[in-house]
């Protein structure tokens, strides 16, 4: 890896229409200033309790060889996420977390990564009644 990718923004996907399964998906992108050669196994997800009871649990994805290129603004909530941000890591140069608090009830699936281009995609998907 060369030079650090620049994360620009991050943008939500609310979720959409319920598919043939009874499923439905939503999502957060992660958008760069450039290109990456990075697949979707580089950017690891991680959910852990947060320790403030047994309904309150941090989803965590690691963006390696990267910086904020500038302050990307908060986003309060989307769908099952809240308080969705991002932040350097303060353990590892070059590296940026993207945190959320999660509720269970998406934790049915893992979230599966998908990158395009400048774009890292972590789709979540939850069935609906």
């Amino acid at each position: 890896m060369e030079w650090p990718y620049r994360l620009r923004e991050v943008k939500a996907q609310e979720i959409g229409a319920k598919d043939e399964n009874g499923s439905a998906r939503f999502a957060l992108e992660l958008v760069f200033a450039e290109p990456g050669k990075l697949g979707p196994e580089h950017f690891p997800v991680q959910v852990f309790e947060s320790g403030n009871g047994k309904e309150h649990f941090v989803l965590q994805v690691t963006v390696p060889n990267s910086e904020l290129g500038q302050a990307i603004a908060t986003i309060p909530a989307l769908e099952y996420l809240n308080s969705i941000r991002t932040q350097s890591d303060a353990q590892h140069a070059k590296r940026v977390l993207l945190q959320a608090q999660v509720s269970p009830d998406v934790l049915e699936f893992p979230p599966q990564v998908e990158v395009k281009d400048a774009t890292v995609r972590i789709n979540f998907l939850k069935v609906v009644d």
